[in-house]
Protein backbone atom coordinates (compact mmCIF):
# COMPACT_ATOMS: atom_id res chain seq x y z
CA UNK A 1 0.00 0.00 0.00
CA UNK A 2 2.82 2.47 0.56
CA UNK A 3 3.91 2.46 -3.07
CA UNK A 4 0.48 4.49 -3.67
CA UNK A 5 2.33 7.15 -1.74
CA UNK A 6 5.15 7.73 -3.41
CA UNK A 7 5.34 10.77 -6.09
CA UNK A 8 7.65 9.07 -8.70
CA UNK A 9 6.35 7.01 -10.83
CA UNK A 10 9.67 5.41 -11.67
CA UNK A 11 10.46 4.55 -8.10
CA UNK A 12 6.67 2.79 -7.79
CA UNK A 13 7.17 0.61 -11.23
CA UNK A 14 10.76 -0.56 -9.57
CA UNK A 15 9.41 -1.39 -6.51
CA UNK A 16 6.73 -2.97 -7.78
CA UNK A 17 8.79 -5.21 -10.14
CA UNK A 18 11.97 -5.22 -7.89
CA UNK A 19 10.20 -5.49 -4.15
CA UNK A 20 12.39 -8.55 -3.32
CA UNK A 21 15.47 -6.20 -3.44
CA UNK A 22 13.99 -3.81 -1.42
CA UNK A 23 12.16 -5.64 1.71
CA UNK A 24 14.74 -7.56 2.78
CA UNK A 25 16.29 -5.03 5.53
CA UNK A 26 14.69 -1.84 7.07
CA UNK A 27 17.92 -0.05 5.06
CA UNK A 28 15.39 1.19 2.09
CA UNK A 29 12.71 3.10 4.04
CA UNK A 30 15.67 4.17 6.63
CA UNK A 31 17.85 6.15 3.73
CA UNK A 32 14.33 6.86 1.79
CA UNK A 33 13.33 9.45 5.03
CA UNK A 34 16.75 10.34 6.08
CA UNK A 35 17.47 11.89 2.36
CA UNK A 36 14.52 13.33 0.98
CA UNK A 37 13.62 16.81 0.61
CA UNK A 38 10.61 18.72 0.05
CA UNK A 39 11.45 22.61 -0.41
CA UNK A 40 8.99 25.19 0.63
CA UNK A 41 10.11 28.56 0.57
CA UNK A 42 7.23 29.33 3.52
CA UNK A 43 6.73 29.43 6.80
CA UNK A 44 5.27 26.90 8.81
CA UNK A 45 2.00 28.92 9.24
CA UNK A 46 1.20 28.94 5.77
CA UNK A 47 1.04 25.71 4.73
CA UNK A 48 -2.54 25.48 6.55
CA UNK A 49 -5.50 28.17 6.26
CA UNK A 50 -8.30 29.40 8.36
CA UNK A 51 -11.83 29.01 6.51
CA UNK A 52 -14.12 30.84 8.41
CA UNK A 53 -17.04 29.92 6.40
CA UNK A 54 -16.38 26.19 7.57
CA UNK A 55 -14.96 26.96 10.82
CA UNK A 56 -11.88 24.77 10.04
CA UNK A 57 -8.19 24.63 9.20
CA UNK A 58 -7.88 23.63 5.33
CA UNK A 59 -4.23 22.74 3.47
CA UNK A 60 -3.72 26.25 1.64
CA UNK A 61 -4.01 26.59 -2.09
CA UNK A 62 0.13 27.49 -1.95
CA UNK A 63 1.53 24.55 -0.10
CA UNK A 64 -0.84 22.53 -2.27
CA UNK A 65 0.54 24.26 -5.55
CA UNK A 66 4.18 23.37 -4.46
CA UNK A 67 3.18 19.78 -3.28
CA UNK A 68 1.96 18.76 -6.49
CA UNK A 69 4.79 20.12 -8.35
CA UNK A 70 7.36 17.59 -8.55
CA UNK A 71 10.30 19.32 -8.89
CA UNK A 72 9.81 20.23 -5.35
CA UNK A 73 11.18 16.59 -4.39
CA UNK A 74 14.30 15.45 -4.50
CA UNK A 75 16.46 13.15 -2.86
CA UNK A 76 19.98 13.98 -1.52
CA UNK A 77 23.00 12.54 -3.34
CA UNK A 78 23.67 10.11 -0.14
CA UNK A 79 20.76 8.35 -0.75
CA UNK A 80 22.03 7.30 -4.44
CA UNK A 81 25.38 6.13 -3.09
CA UNK A 82 23.02 3.13 -2.21
CA UNK A 83 21.06 2.98 -4.41
CA UNK A 84 22.63 4.01 -7.83
CA UNK A 85 20.12 2.17 -10.10
CA UNK A 86 17.37 4.69 -8.52
CA UNK A 87 19.07 7.98 -10.16
CA UNK A 88 17.16 7.30 -13.22
CA UNK A 89 13.74 7.35 -11.13
CA UNK A 90 14.12 10.29 -8.57
CA UNK A 91 15.63 13.60 -9.26
CA UNK A 92 18.89 14.36 -7.16
CA UNK A 93 19.05 17.37 -5.08
CA UNK A 94 21.22 20.07 -6.10
CA UNK A 95 22.18 22.56 -3.72
CA UNK A 96 23.30 24.60 -6.25
CA UNK A 97 19.97 24.78 -8.04
CA UNK A 98 17.89 25.57 -4.42
CA UNK A 99 16.74 28.99 -5.81
CA UNK A 100 17.25 30.34 -2.26
CA UNK A 101 14.58 27.93 -0.87
CA UNK A 102 15.18 26.44 2.48
CA UNK A 103 14.97 22.25 2.12
CA UNK A 104 12.45 20.49 4.62
CA UNK A 105 14.21 17.55 5.08
CA UNK A 106 12.41 14.55 6.60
Amino acid sequence: MVIDFLIWPGLRDRLVFEHQKYERDAQFNADFVRYYNFYWPYSDEQIFTFDPLQGRYEVSKLFQEYAFDLKNWTMRPGFFKRFPEMQHDIPMFDERLDYGRVPWTG
